[in-house]
């Protein structure tokens, strides 16, 4: 009895040392961080506030390891070891943590004894307990669209010249040719996009070429001017000023980015003038052409980027330009 009695203290206490290390075992398992990814380029603030400092800026697709949950705030931390918040909504892989019921109480071992065993008692029924409640489904729709504006300023290019066009233009008038025919037209264009989701947008923008001017010969320049502005207007790359509309995609790395757009310039009016017998013609007509361009950036600034730009125009001929473009994002 004595030895038994010794014996039973012992017992208890290593079944609920196990126990205990058991429970410890799955908080560590369930405490694991997880790694989960940005759903576009986002900033990470000092504070669970969208008014708080800004300590870094994360590119689309991003890994970042998540480290407490704060309502719709997550703390989380880069691979270099900067931490920051930003809300849960932004980031694909992470789940909230989930309560678990706490285990059940280790049961006590039976010691046998040779006391008188008692009557047993009636049984009494346990409810189960209630499971927790299913955590919602987080939405895998891409975060918020926001927008951009761009202003960019550069040159087109034309392949087109004095020779070219006076071959094309005798055709039409004969006796017709032109000289002092300028290839490259300046341009300056402000855009404004809207992106639909973190890799597609849509654009509008507003672009001006610098009108040609050169000199025309022909035999009765009088009698066919208005043949000449025909073979002008099918022999000259458009200029002046008109409307883009676009689709846009981007991709970004860190502070990288590349962006790729695809649609038509509306030109409100064609500027091409000539002189005829020292007197000056101008030509006003309206134009479509279409456009592609691909532009790279660089991130100097959380609100700022600066890129270079290439894009080609085409109508009845085809020019391609090069320029610098500054991106702000809201």
């Amino acid at each position: 009895m004595k030895l038994v009695s010794g014996v039973r203290p012992l017992v208890v206490a290593a079944w609920s040392i196990a126990a205990t290390l058991s429970t410890l075992s799955t908080a560590a398992t369930a405490a694991t961080a997880q790694q989960a990814q940005t759903r576009l380029q986002i900033n990470l603030r000092e504070a669970p506030d969208l008014a708080s400092r800004i300590v870094a800026v994360m590119p689309q697709g991003g890994t970042l390891e998540v480290l407490q949950w704060q309502g719709d705030f997550v703390r989380v931390r880069r691979a270099d070891g900067v931490e920051g918040y930003l809300k849960h909504k932004y980031l694909v892989g992470a789940t909230p943590p989930v309560a678990t019921a706490a285990a059940p109480a280790a049961a006590e071992p039976v010691v046998p004894s040779t006391a008188a065993t008692p009557a047993p008692a009636a049984a009494v029924a346990t409810a189960p307990a209630a499971a927790p409640a299913p955590t919602a489904a987080r939405s895998s729709t891409a975060a918020a669209a926001r927008w951009t504006m761009q202003v960019s300023a550069g040159s087109f290019f034309s392949g087109r010249s004095d020779g070219k066009v006076s071959a094309d233009l005798a055709q039409d008038v004969p006796g017709a040719s032109i000289r002092d025919l300028d290839q490259q037209m300046p341009y300056a264009n402000v855009r404004f996009s809207y992106w639909v989701a973190p890799s597609f947008g849509v654009e509008l923008g507003y672009l001006i070429l610098k009108p040609l001017d050169f000199s025309l010969q022909a035999d009765d320049p009088e009698r066919d001017v208005e043949a000449l502005k025909d073979s002008l207007d099918r022999n000259l790359p458009v200029t002046g000023p008109g409307i883009t509309l676009a689709l846009k995609t981007q991709k970004a790395w860190d502070r990288w980015r590349i962006e790729g757009r695809a649609g038509a310039w509306f030109g409100l009016r064609n500027d091409v003038s000539f002189f005829v017998d020292d007197d000056k013609v101008r030509q006003a007509d309206e134009r479509v052409a279409g456009l592609l361009g691909v532009s790279g950036h660089y991130r100097l600034h959380p609100h700022w980027d600066l890129g270079l730009e290439l894009t080609g125009m085409h109508a009845d001929h085809t020019v391609g330009g090069a320029g610098l473009v500054l991106t702000f994002t809201p």
